[in-house]
Order: C-alpha cells, then sequence, then structure tokens
C-alpha cells in the first residue's frame, strides 16, 4: 500500500474518545491542527505506533517511518551526528550534508544536553530526514525554531521527501498549514475536516478554525 489510512481509529483518552477515519494519498502534506488537547500528539503517536489504538485498523505505507516527538527523543550520552545517524544505516556523506544543510555540522560533537531547543528539534528533524521516509510525522517540529530558520527547515523538508512521501505535521501555525496540501483538523477528538487546505482557510467549518486561519 502507498496510502495512509485509518478507519475508524479509537484512542482512548481521560477526556474523550479520539476517533478518526481517514485516507491520505501518497506525496499529500496534510497539517493536524486543532485546540490545545484536542488529539492531535496522540494521533499521531498512535499511527506511529507509540501508542495503541482500542479500535479500527491503520494501514501504514510500504517503506520507513520518520518521526519528529515533541521532547524530540535524542539519546543523551551520544553525539549530534551519532544521534542523526543512529539505526538509520546511512553511509557519511548523506549524515553530513543533512547537518550541514540543518546548520548543524558545528555541533556534531556535542551532547543534546549542550544544544539550545531549537538546535535538538533540527538534529531530531535531521535524524527522521536522512532515512527518506515514506511516511513522516511531525509533532510540532519547529515550535522552537527561530524563525529565521523556520524557512529553511521547511525547505530542507521537502528537499529529503521522497516522491511518494505522506507527510503529516501537527501545527499551530496558520501560515504553515496553508502550505500543506491537506487540512485535518481535530476538535475534542472528533475530525470537524477533512478537505484541502484552501477550502478549509475560505470555508471554515468551525468557530475555532475560522479563527486560526484569521
Amino acid at each position: 500500500m502507498k496510502g495512509l489510512r485509518l478507519v475508524d481509529v479509537a484512542i482512548e483518552r481521560d477526556e474523550f474518545t479520539i476517533v478518526v477515519s481517514a485516507t491520505i494519498e501518497a506525496g499529500t502534506t496534510v497539517a493536524v491542527v486543532g485546540p490545545n488537547g484536542a488529539g492531535k500528539t496522540s494521533l499521531i503517536e498512535t499511527i506511529v505506533g507509540f501508542s495503541q489504538a482500542t479500535a479500527g485498523v491503520i494501514e501504514r505505507p510500504e517503506g520507513s517511518i520518520g518521526y519528529v516527538p515533541q521532547d524530540n527523543l535524542l539519546v543523551p550520552h551520544m553525539t549530534i551526528r551519532d544521534n542523526v545517524g543512529f539505526g538509520s544505516g546511512v553511509a557519511g556523506p548523506d549524515l553530513d550534508r543533512i547537518m550541514d544543510e540543518l546548520l548543524l555540522a558545528d555541533l556534531a560533537r556535542r551532547r543534546p544536553a549542550d544544544l539550545s531547543g531549537g538546535e535538538q528539534q533540527r538534529a531530531a528533524l535531521a535524524r527522521a530526514l536522512v532515512r527518506r521516509p515514506t511516511l513522516l510525522l511531525l509533532d510540532e517540529p519547529l515550535s522552537k525554531v527561530d524563525v529565521e530558520l523556520r524557512r529553511l527547515t521547511r525547505t530542507v523538508i521537502g528537499e529529503w521527501a521522497p516522491p511518494d512521501q505522506i507527510l503529516l505535521v501537527a501545527t499551530h501555525g496558520a501560515d504553515h498549514a496553508r502550505e500543506c496540501d491537506v487540512v485535518l483538523a481535530l476538535e475534542a477528538g472528533r475530525v470537524v475536516a477533512l478537505e484541502p487546505a484552501t477550502v478549509v482557510a475560505a470555508r471554515a467549518p468551525s468557530r475555532w478554525l475560522a479563527e486560526f486561519f484569521a
């Protein structure tokens, strides 16, 4: 299978149950948006496999999965270069290239604790991108990245994507959401929009979305 398919997927939370059905075609970028606590992170963690759904079926595309969580999950005792290459089997030149493009080359021998929050996010992103995953899931990947680096980082994400990659990115940025092909909007665990970003921005189906894109 090349796409991502969620069939009546249910994810239990203390406050409510998240219920999602969606089909995402290969080569699609999806902005996952919603108020704080709406279920964005829970959905992404379940698609990755970090959490288990209580019902439904998840059909993932063939190939590798890349994931950048909010806390980055860098290995504290390893250098940044070793973190980026950890478990990927990627040759040295590609490691050097991704680190250079994400402005990490001068930090290669440092440990995660020596980096700022934004630098750690870029290191975690480099680790995900260097695998050229067919399914890439990013949970607020640019929240700690300086404004001037965000455009560069998004460009690098695109340059390392294989043609059929599916990208799901949880974001609080309306501009970032507009750049994606599709918006998947969650509110209290329910999908209130799953349409092209241009459609959702122009005809927001909820008050929260209207304010988000205003």
